[in-house]
């Protein structure tokens, strides 16, 4: 499931009401994701295109996804940044990772490639907007399944908001 907004500005669905766009939650199933981008022939030419690059700098040769970093010069123009996006595990968990259950996209030269994606039949890639008198109870409900601040910012401030909530919700509680 991706959060909000962070396709925003790639998949703004023309077909949501203006009023309803800045409440939408993206919905992906990123292991669907995944394969699609495994079966694509792009990443082998461009591992190839890596390999070559590297038979004359100090790269390493296994390091192909280094083709989704800024580069400058002759670089970006032997290795141009690749048309789909990157998903990307980091080799470095933090607590925040591995709370979250991170990965990330890398976007790549094309924009709009998620949102065309998203248009094709079989796409496990959706917008679901969310009527704005709902989100209370969402928000309620997703604290119930234990989703809450303080375990996706495990910090003294994710802790904090958590509490402030809950303080919150109880007057609203106590006023009902």
């Amino acid at each position: 499931m991706v959060g909000w907004g962070a396709y925003g500005p790639t998949l703004r669905h023309q077909r949501l009401p203006k009023s309803v766009r800045r409440r939408v939650v993206y919905a992906l199933d990123a292991g669907w994701l995944a394969g699609v981008l495994d079966d694509l022939p792009t990443y082998g030419r461009v591992e190839k295109k890596w390999k070559k690059y590297c038979q004359h700098s100090h790269d390493d040769k296994d390091e192909w996804t280094e083709t989704y970093l800024p580069q400058s010069g002759d670089a970006r123009d032997e290795i141009p940044l690749p048309k789909m996006p990157l998903l990307w595990d980091p080799p470095h968990v933090t607590r925040r990772f591995a709370a979250q259950r991170s990965r990330f996209m890398i976007f790549g030269r094309d924009p709009q490639w998620l949102a065309e994606l998203a248009k094709k039949r079989g796409s496990k890639l959706c917008a679901i907007a969310i009527k704005e008198d709902c989100i209370p109870k969402i928000k309620r409900e997703i604290r119930g399944a234990d989703v809450t601040g303080s375990v996706i910012f495990p910090d003294l401030d994710g802790l904090g908001r958590e509490l402030s909530q809950l303080w919150e919700d109880r007057k609203v509680g106590r006023r009902r």
